[in-house]
């Protein structure tokens, strides 16, 4: 499911949640630690290969996580929370939602919606693209007998 050529980890339908092919883009350095691993060198066809039954694939990622939070005294933390770290931290490095949405595959833009308030200089740039288009630097002057009438109009 590594397509080297194109760097991607192409996932069928039939293994992922919500019953859609993922399409996952691969940075240079995942390339280069899948290319590290004992199963990617020896051409097995496997990412990770099951340790207990060589040849096959590995079912769980529970029996080497377990065991590095229980080493390193870490509780009360899940493997999707490294999922949500990523995110957030594209998030907070300019990416905007709906390529965030994208990447983690997300149904819809409702999702990636909770990453929104991690980039508050973002939100203030483009503010500024509009700003630039239709504003003045001055707020315009207003005629106190206009405003008067106004707000006579308003309210009779």
């Amino acid at each position: 499911m590594v397509d080297e050529q194109r760097r991607m980890l192409d996932i069928p339908a039939s293994l992922m949640k919500n019953g859609k092919p993922f399409h996952q883009p691969l940075s240079q350095a995942a390339l280069s630690a899948l290319r590290s691993l004992p199963s990617y060198k020896n051409k097995s066809g496997l990412v990770f290969e099951n340790q207990q039954h060589p040849g096959q694939p590995v079912e769980s990622n529970d029996w080497w996580f377990e065991r590095a939070k229980k080493l390193a005294s870490v509780t009360d933390f899940h493997w999707h929370d490294i999922r949500h770290d990523g995110a957030s931290k594209l998030v907070q490095r300019g990416v905007s939602l709906q390529k965030v949405a994208s990447l983690l595959s997300h149904r819809s833009l409702v999702m990636a919606w909770r990453y929104s308030h991690l980039a508050p200089e973002q939100m203030h740039a483009d503010i500024e693209l509009i700003s630039g288009i239709h504003c003045t630097k001055t707020a315009p002057k207003l005629n106190a007998n206009i405003q008067h009438t106004q707000y006579k109009a308003v309210t009779a």
